[in-house]
């Protein structure tokens, strides 16, 4: 419905800009060129109203949403979901405030794990909750800057990864945790190629 009423309001403001225009053609004595004015306003009130319906889910977005979340999970999870709709500013709010939040627990959960030289198993892995949801983040927006083409951010986010939070991992919904670190260095190939 909002859609909707962007590309409505987008072809109104598109017809007052051209009725200025016309306006201004008609009082300069240029009346040869109002024969199919009714034309260009259904043109540009078209072309606006497609634009508007088009441009609307990229303009608005939810990141307000994202601030009232107060998990780390219930952050990643936003963001994920966001990123498969296709709202970036709310992958990149959601992400930004897990990341801001979380990521000294989150380095000082890698120092643990670093120090044992070993993931976390089984029922041990939720409990480094800061470290996988923050290197979750860090994978999320490498994917997020992948898809908009900005190589090189998506080159650093995982880098991040590998740099400092080697030990994350991420619940796959069909029931098994992944190593971020090894989903970054695939990525990490495909970027080089």
């Amino acid at each position: 419905m909002a859609q909707i009423i962007a590309a409505i309001v987008s072809g109104v403001v598109v017809n007052v800009l051209a009725a200025l225009i016309i306006g201004m053609i008609k009082n300069s004595g240029r009346k040869q060129y109002m024969k199919s004015y009714w034309m260009l306003f259904i043109v540009l009130f078209l072309i606006g109203g497609v634009v508007g319906f088009y441009a609307y889910p990229q303009l608005v977005s939810t990141p307000v949403l994202c601030e009232n979340l107060g998990t780390s999970e219930e952050l990643t999870s936003s963001a994920w979901k966001a990123l498969e709709k296709g709202n970036y500013a709310c992958t990149l709010e959601c992400t930004q405030i897990c990341i801001d939040r979380h990521s000294q627990e989150a380095k000082d959960q890698q120092g643990i794990l670093t120090q044992q030289g070993a993931f976390a198993t089984g029922d041990n892995i939720p409990k480094y909750w800061a470290l996988n949801d923050v290197s979750t983040c860090w994978f999320i927006r490498g994917e997020l800057y992948r898809k908009m083409r900005e190589n090189e951010n998506a080159r650093q986010a995982y880098q991040e990864i590998l740099n400092n939070y080697s030990y994350g991992q991420c619940w796959d919904p069909r029931g098994w945790y992944w190593k971020l670190a090894d989903g970054a260095r695939e990525k990490l190939t495909i970027l080089a190629r």
